[in-house]
């Protein structure tokens, strides 16, 4: 079963999906620190995040955080 892309009917892979969210509005902050344009996101949380807010989420390990660059 694949992924759909915005119900167009087309699969879309993940990092894309993730950069589409990125240039929505409520994203251009990080969600724990409010620094501005965040690069990374925790996955399995569902929020973005900054550089140095993204050490702390690798630091408390997958099964917590799991954190990539959407870029």
């Amino acid at each position: 079963m694949s992924k759909l892309s915005s119900g167009l009917g087309r699969p879309s892979s993940g990092k894309r999906r993730l950069k589409e969210l990125l240039l929505q509005n409520d994203n251009h902050v990080c969600a724990d620190c409010c620094a501005p344009d965040p690069k990374w996101a925790s996955v399995n949380i569902g929020v973005f995040i900054c550089l140095k807010c993204c050490g702390v989420h690798r630091s408390l390990g997958t099964h917590i955080s799991k954190v990539i660059s959407p870029l």
